[in-house]
């Protein structure tokens, strides 16, 4: 009964900022692992509607995903003279996903140190 609401939970999970490559780790985990892995991540998600705001309205997406010296230059080049502004428009999408993979190697790194496997 656990097993199949965790995977339901990962299929709604592929519905946001969760790739393939990430499913497939976190199904590779045992059950104790994959629910500590999926409720942490549920908290630590970074949205990719919040990274757009952030960086339409403040220019400020940067250190929403824990890149404050980008941000620093992002904000004294102007967004690199509306340049940089414009290509991040573009890529908001991989620049979200990649944090959350990054968050995502993490829980699964200390849920393995956690669980000692």
């Amino acid at each position: 009964m656990k097993e199949r609401i965790l995977k339901k939970r990962i299929l709604k999970k592929k519905e946001t900022n969760m790739n393939e490559r990430m499913i497939n780790l976190i199904n590779s985990l045992p059950n104790e692992q994959k629910k500590y892995v999926l409720d942490n991540f549920a908290n630590k998600e970074k949205s990719l509607f919040i990274g757009y705001l952030l960086w339409f309205f403040f220019g400020c997406h940067y250190f929403y995903v824990g890149k404050p010296f980008v941000n620093i230059l992002y904000i004294i080049t102007g967004g690199g003279f509306l340049i940089w502004a414009f290509f991040d428009l573009f890529r908001m999408k991989s620049i979200i996903q990649k944090k959350n993979e990054e968050i995502i190697l993490n829980l699964i790194y200390e849920s393995k140190m956690f669980y000692n496997t």
